[in-house]
């Protein structure tokens, strides 16, 4: 995998932040997952913090993710994220 630059890193957990509060209520194993995606990525809590207080928008954040690898880890954690509630709602469905 080729290394990520913040700025991906960045637009990635924008996404996931987004489908995981998408339907109002931020599951513990959404949580947990989050979380786990946090580490990896090397994100620490006051970072996260900053990241989420950025007023991105999801279309922004989706174009930002270019390369076919990206695209690819994105897809897969957004797969995990929606089902890992084991409740897929209406609104992710439509992020599909």
């Amino acid at each position: 995998m080729k290394d990520m630059t913040k700025k991906e890193i960045v637009n990635i957990i924008h996404i996931i932040a987004y489908l995981a509060k998408i339907d109002n209520v931020v599951d513990p194993d959404e949580k947990k997952i989050f979380k786990i995606v946090c580490e990896r990525f090397g994100i620490k809590i006051p970072e996260l913090r900053e990241i989420l207080k950025e007023l991105v928008s999801l279309k922004k954040s989706l174009n930002a993710i270019n390369s076919k690898e990206l695209k690819n880890i994105l897809v897969n954690l957004m797969v995990l994220m929606v089902s890992v509630d084991g409740n897929v709602c209406d609104n992710q469905k439509q992020g599909f």
